[in-house]
């Protein structure tokens, strides 16, 4: 039992340390969203959202990277147990707040998870944290504050860098070779699952995509163009109206739930190619001209 008792708590330590980094990974990728989600939480101002946001990373690679070197001392252990307790206690709220329950987003597009499934999971996370006591918490000299420095560091830089790096693929629901029901555009457009067709993901507030709109015409050659394209933005009547009369699409716009369309993108607008119902090539922002003008001839770019 001693043996066993001297691999399970140092073990549970290193998995939830690996579950940290992995939840401060997903959130560093993509800053906005998980800042969009503490708003969902609790109405806080937009940048007391953001600066909430990145100080969550921080403490989540900081905890992580020691927690996966080996520091078990009371203080770790006290932090590692009240973490997981309160990402238990945000899932039990959600599941019992009135209206829908959404995801946490603590895994961001990486792992989506209902309040169910999160629910189940954290339960397990919470136990784990209460078996990384077992052989720890009294040793002196186990706390090691560099790695932690270093590792709460890190989660910061990549988190104020995300927004410049090239992450969209891998940090949203659309990227290439997902199926259209994994996107959930085919709630949206079910012409999707069928040929090959350019989505555009909008703003229709922007005044720098209205105005990029007729030139979108012009190159796809709309209306009438050999490949067919679809808008999706925000459902809002009134920037619908606003946006049809001063931007002049020559496709159809379809409304989608702001919380549905953000899964897909980290910034507006964003475009993508699907064909045969799956998704081939995405952009950040529009299409080259170069792609548009392969489109326009009904050829993949």
């Amino acid at each position: 039992m001693s043996k066993l008792g001297g691999i399970l708590g140092p073990a549970s330590a290193r998995v939830l340390g690996a579950v940290l980094l992995l939840a401060a990974y997903a959130k560093a990728i993509d800053p906005a969203g998980f800042a969009t989600s503490l708003r969902d939480l609790l109405p806080v101002p937009v940048t007391a959202a953001h600066v909430w946001g990145l100080l969550v990373i921080a403490f989540e690679a900081g905890l992580g990277t020691v927690l996966l070197f080996g520091a078990r001392d009371r203080r770790v252990l006290l932090l590692t147990n009240a973490t997981f307790l309160t990402f238990l206690g945000v899932v039990a709220w959600q599941l019992v707040r009135p209206g829908e329950a959404t995801a946490c987003g603590c895994f961001g597009q990486l792992l989506e998870r209902t309040p169910r499934q999160a629910l189940f999971e954290d339960l397990g996370f919470a136990a784990l944290s209460g078996l990384a006591w077992i052989g720890g918490g009294t040793r002196p000299g186990t706390q090691r504050r560099a790695p932690g420095i270093v590792g709460a560091g890190a989660g910061m830089v990549l988190a104020l860098l995300a927004p410049w790096l090239p992450l969209d693929d891998h940090a949203t629901a659309l990227a290439p070779g997902v199926t259209i029901a994994a996107t959930q555009l085919d709630q949206i457009i079910p012409e999707l699952q069928t040929g090959r067709q350019l989505v555009l993901l909008l703003d229709r507030r922007d005044p720098d995509t209205a105005g990029r709109i007729p030139h979108l015409n012009a190159r796809l050659k709309l209306p009438g163009g050999p490949t067919p394209v679809w808008g999706v933005a925000d459902d809002d009547p009134a920037a619908a109206t606003a946006f049809l009369w001063s931007a002049g699409p020559a496709f159809e716009i379809r409304s989608a739930p702001p919380r549905m369309l953000r899964r897909l993108y980290r910034a507006l607008p964003r475009s993508a190619l699907i064909d045969g119902g799956h998704v081939v090539a995405t952009w950040n922002g529009f299409p080259s001209d170069a792609a548009l003008d392969v489109l326009a001839r009904g050829e993949l770019p």
